[in-house]
């Protein structure tokens, strides 16, 4: 929709003009979407004909909801780990470049999750998000990925048969799943380092 896609670019520019004005440097300003292997070429381009040079210049971080094998299935033969990078190389190399964003802007993965329900056991899940992260890791380089973000602590709602409540690494109860060990050793493990 042109209209939202205005309103987020009219934002993106005039949030980072209050910023300055007010004297907050260190207030990152960005937006988020929901990104996929194949690229969002008609919305790139809306951002780049409403925005052009103002609002990639306005621009901090461009935030990826990276959720591979959940909202469509992963091609046959690839891994949670290569489509990971494959997003985030789209996301850097077909997207962002269209609305004029350089290299050096930011990419922060802004949510993540794999949710249990039916079928999809929690084994699966803490498999999925080792992977995932892992990638992430990885790529931190070669995309300039800053960041990662979990979604969600826990279940909203563990005896519900909707995949939205089941994204928690912990139960509603807060008990917690395998992948609540698996995130955990992963901070230990790749964390920030002093």
């Amino acid at each position: 929709d042109t209209a939202i896609d205005g309103e987020l670019v009219q934002g993106v520019i005039a949030a980072k003009r209050e910023a300055r004005r007010l004297g907050y440097r260190r207030l990152q300003i960005g937006f988020n979407e929901v990104a996929f292997r194949t690229p969002a070429i008609d919305f790139w381009n809306m951002l780049a004909s409403l925005g052009g040079k103002p609002f990639a210049h306005a621009l901090d971080y461009v935030g990826v909801d990276l959720y591979p094998d959940v909202f469509a299935p992963l091609p046959t033969g690839t891994t949670i780990a290569q489509a990971t990078l494959a997003t985030l190389r789209t996301v850097r190399t077909r997207e962002m470049p269209i609305a004029g964003v350089p290299d050096s802007t930011p990419i922060r993965v802004a949510e993540n999750g794999w949710p249990t329900v039916g079928d999809r056991t929690e084994a699966q899940q803490a498999a999925a998000l080792q992977g995932v992260i892992e990638a992430v890791d990885a790529d931190r380089g070669t995309d300039n990925v800053v960041s990662y973000e979990l979604f969600d602590l826990r279940d909203a709602l563990s005896s519900s048969t909707n995949p939205f409540d089941h994204f928690g690494i912990m139960r509603d109860d807060y008990t917690p799943k395998p992948a609540f060990r698996t995130y955990r050793d992963l901070i230990r493990r790749l964390g920030a380092r002093t």
